[in-house]
């Protein structure tokens, strides 16, 4: 596809599902065929900044949208896509975008997605069904774009101004008595001391950045 590519993730059947501006696009290796989807088949937009293959063989969607809805959870069957669910943080007007995804693999958060918006780090919490806004509310809201997990149980995030470790207790919890564990550099961040995470991973208890 001739756009510009912003994510990638790989399905459980190695199949590569690709976020870019001409759509969400699925190459299977196998075969060498690719098949690509826009607003034509049900997505927000044709722009689409995030993407994860999930574990129960959907697929989350992400773009740059409104306060209204922000993506997309899609089943795909053969070539038919059908939107399951709306991503939709509507507490406030601010959440506008989501740009990166994660699943959590460990821990009592076990299939919880989690979302890097333009208001930092948001939730889907998988066994209450629910979307929670701003898990991050003592530090500044910026763009997250590095969401990953260690196996103790705790999600990082990256965002425009720090590195941050969470560790939640119960399920849609995300009050500011939710466990911060750090930030680097350490909270309050001067904004001239920004460093722009761009992406996350974890090996184990490693993290890079």
């Amino acid at each position: 596809t001739d756009a510009t590519w912003y994510n990638l993730s790989v399905d459980g059947d190695g199949a590569v599902w690709g976020a870019t501006t001409a759509g969400l696009v699925r190459f299977e290796p196998d075969s060498e065929r690719t098949t690509v989807w826009t607003s034509a088949d049900g997505l927000l937009s044709d722009v689409v900044t995030g993407v994860l293959a999930a574990s129960d063989g959907s697929v989350w969607v992400g773009h740059v949208a409104d306060s209204t809805q922000q993506g997309e959870r899609v089943l795909v069957e053969g070539d038919t896509l059908t939107v399951t669910k709306a991503i939709d943080f509507t507490e406030s007007d601010e959440i506008a975008a989501v740009v990166a995804f994660g699943e959590q693999p460990w821990g009592k958060g076990l299939g919880d997605v989690w979302m890097g918006t333009n208001e930092g780090l948001c939730v889907w919490d998988a066994d209450l069904d629910v979307f929670a806004e701003h898990a991050h509310p003592t530090h500044p809201h910026g763009y997250t774009e590095g969401v990953t997990f260690t196996p103790e149980g705790d999600i990082w995030n990256g965002d425009a101004y720090q590195l941050s470790r969470w560790r939640y207790s119960n399920d849609g919890d995300l009050s500011p008595g939710a466990d911060l564990f750090e930030t680097i550099p350490v909270w309050p961040v001067e904004l001239e001391e920004a460093i722009s995470i761009t992406d996350l991973d974890a090996d184990g208890t490693d993290v890079w950045v």
